[in-house]
């Protein structure tokens, strides 16, 4: 486990790119370059300086009286903490925020790339329906676009933390950049969406000053489609995908993606998260709750809600979905353990599950919504019946006497 982290942190990094990571190589090892001597030289300066100011300031400052040096010592830590302050806003200005913009504008390239590999996938998977070419290999991304920004981890501070509700200092993070790290380039992950739009990541901590923003990071590869045929587009790319990732949140759009899954008889392909709710952030559970009342209308059984997430699979039975998170992530940042617990599952091959209600398990009741639209069906069915039969009888010559 620990060696798949650490590959992971190298090899499929959230926040970073390869220039971004040179960049941060080269500047670790500007230290290892010295030599012995000057390094112990910059060690004296850096820890005797403070104290040899310390020194200079009370020799001067021993002989006042008390009264006088407090007020003293008071103006002089006022004036320390300000003359610190404006240090750390010109390092952040001058140093640290060209260094953002410049891993920022790598994510911007990264994004790009990916927006313009998933669009040549849509149309190579379309083109091939009509001319049987070899299709790609990639995943489908599946969630509600309203839930964009709102779906947060914590990719810094360890799981046990978030679980305890102690906030801590981390960066906060969408989970579509996780889930996006998993995939290789040549089987990636792709989702409908505008191109170009990378994800915001935040510092979260009890004190964020001076850093209140770091730099962008980038998603799924969005490839564009219309209003009037995304069913059909998302149809297509879920029939040809090597796995659809789902957000089951109860929304219009993803209770229609996930319905026309589970009558295809595609559930052994998805892979559903529930998201998490980090510690001051969008909670999910209401919606979790909901989402799961129409679950089981479809014959599904969904946990009930954690706010550290899961990542969840339909069992063998074909009803239950059942969790596939490792209890030895709880000690790493939530965004890395779901990099780990993703990747291992993905790499595992699922037989085709047995279709919902065929004699797998008890079939749920139908909600009062389900039988009024059986029965306006049924109705409906009857009238036209009744029609044909009608304009059969009408059309019949009559037989000669």
């Amino acid at each position: 486990m620990c060696g798949v982290a650490v590959a992971l942190c190298v090899f499929r990094p959230i926040h970073t790119g390869p220039l971004t990571r040179i960049v941060a190589l080269v500047a670790a090892a500007v230290p290892l370059t010295w030599s012995a001597e000057r390094q112990v030289q910059f060690r004296l300066w850096t820890d005797a300086l403070p104290l040899m100011l310390g020194m200079t300031v009370w020799r001067h400052l021993d002989p006042l009286p008390s009264a006088v040096k407090w007020l003293l010592e008071l103006l002089l830590l006022v004036v320390t903490l300000i003359i610190l302050a404006v240090v750390v806003t010109l390092l952040y200005e001058l140093v640290l925020r060209p260094i953002f913009a410049l891993f920022e504008a790598e994510n911007r390239l990264r994004q790009r790339v990916r927006d313009h590999r998933a669009e040549r996938i849509m149309e190579r998977v379309l083109a091939a329906r009509r001319a049987h070419e070899p299709l790609p290999c990639y995943s489908l991304y599946l969630r509600p676009f309203r839930t964009s920004g709102q779906l947060d981890q914590y990719s810094v501070a360890p799981d046990v933390a978030m679980a305890n509700q102690h906030q801590g200092t981390s960066i906060q993070i969408d989970l579509e950049a996780t889930l996006a790290a998993a995939f290789p380039a040549h089987r990636p992950l792709i989702a409908a969406g505008r191109h170009g739009v990378l994800l915001s990541t935040m510092p979260k901590a009890y004190w964020a000053w001076p850093i209140r923003r770091t730099w962008d990071v980038p998603g799924t590869g969005k490839f564009r489609c219309r209003e009037s045929n995304w069913r059909m587009t998302v149809t297509q790319l879920a029939r040809n995908a090597e796995s659809v990732i789902i957000v089951p949140l109860n929304y219009k759009g993803t209770k229609w993606e996930i319905t026309w899954m589970v009558r295809q008889g595609l559930l052994h392909k998805c892979i559903f998260i529930m998201p998490t709710s980090p510690y001051g952030g969008v909670n999910h559970r209401n919606r979790w709750n909901e989402a799961r009342r129409f679950l089981r209308s479809l014959g599904l059984v969904a946990p009930e809600y954690d706010d550290r997430g899961a990542i969840l699979t339909v069992g063998p039975d074909g009803v239950t979905m059942v969790s596939c998170s490792s209890p030895l992530t709880l000690l790493l940042p939530r965004s890395l353990s779901f990099l780990i617990d993703f990747t291992l599952l993905r790499r595992q091959e699922r037989e085709p599950l047995p279709r919902v209600g065929g004699g797998t398990g008890p079939r749920p009741e139908p909600t009062r919504t389900r039988k009024a639209s059986l029965e306006r069906k049924r109705a409906r069915k009857k009238r036209k019946a009744r029609a044909t039969h009608g304009r059969g009888r009408s059309r019949r010559k009559p037989r000669g006497r």
